[in-house]
Parts: C-alpha cells; structure tokens; sequence
C-alpha cells in the first residue's frame, strides 16, 4: 500500500513537471495574432478575446447551449458563459469555428517556429505528445472529450501539439 502512494505521489509531480513545460505550447493560443485574424475573418468581434473564447473551446462540442457550455467551462461564471455562448453559435458554425482554429494554428505555429517547423525533432516530440494524448483517460473531463478522436489528427507538428494539448 506504501509503495502505491509512493508512485501517485511520482505521477503527479511529473504530471505537474509535463504541464509547467506544456502549458505555454498551449496557453499562446488564447493570444496569437493569427488566432484574432481568424476569429475577426469569421465575424467574431475581436477587441476582447471573449466573444471568440467561448467558440474555440466548446466547438468539438457542437452548437453547445448555456448549460452544458457552462459545464463544460467550469471555471468561468455561468453567466459570462451564457453572456457569449449563444451568441457564438449566431456568428459562425462549430464547424467553421473548428476550420478557422486549424488555420490559426498552423499559422501560428509556422510563425512561432519557422524553418523548425519541420525539423525532425519537433516532429518527434508531436508523435510523442500525440501518442500520450490519445493513451490518456478523459472520463470527466469534458477537455479531453471533446478534442479526442472526434478530431482527425493532422501530420503538421504545430497542429498536432495543439490538438493534444486541447485533449
């Protein structure tokens, strides 16, 4: 029994160690310039990040109403998420909002990283990252549900890291 609590306690010092290096891969997302260019080509509007916030994330999800988008985005008021949810759904399809994130990503990326965007080291790394996404369990976890395979997985490294660090 011990021994049990010993590697729970290992696991999740190297779950946080993995977060604390994964996170902004991640986090740049919410920020990049490419990001906003395609929520503004889509409609959205984009002098604050959250009338797009919302779209982004709960897309894999389909046209999610206030409750289960509220759900599903825990940490935020459910009033903030139904100030937004329904009127992303009014701006642009799930399924539009899920092309235009593919593009920013892939622009994003090509932008943060240039030429190593094909170097054969970020592609391992991005296998490696896809290979743990898709081994990972995401019993309660909306996150994880929602962008697991429902989503095709791409070969291009940056949309590959994205998708699983979305999952």
């Amino acid at each position: 029994m011990h021994e049990q609590l010993m590697t729970t306690t290992a696991d999740y010092g190297l779950a946080r160690r993995m977060r604390h290096q994964l996170e902004p891969v991640h986090a740049v997302f919410w920020y990049a310039p490419e990001v906003f260019a395609e929520a503004a080509g889509l409609g959205y509007d984009v002098a604050t990040r959250w009338p797009s916030y919302f779209a982004w994330r709960l897309a894999p999800l389909g046209a999610a109403g206030p409750r289960l988008a509220a759900s599903a985005c825990y940490s935020f008021s459910p009033d903030m998420v139904a100030e937004h949810v329904p009127a992303a759904w009014a701006v642009a399809s799930p399924q539009q909002v899920l092309a235009a994130r593919e593009r920013a990503v892939d622009r994003m990326y090509k932008a943060l990283l240039g030429e190593q965007i094909g170097a054969p080291g970020l592609a391992e790394a991005a296998e490696l990252a896809r290979e743990a996404a898709l081994a990972a369990g995401t019993a309660g976890r909306a996150g994880g549900r929602q962008h697991g395979p429902a989503l095709a997985w791409r070969a291009a490294p940056g949309a590959v890291a994205r998708h699983q660090l979305a999952a």
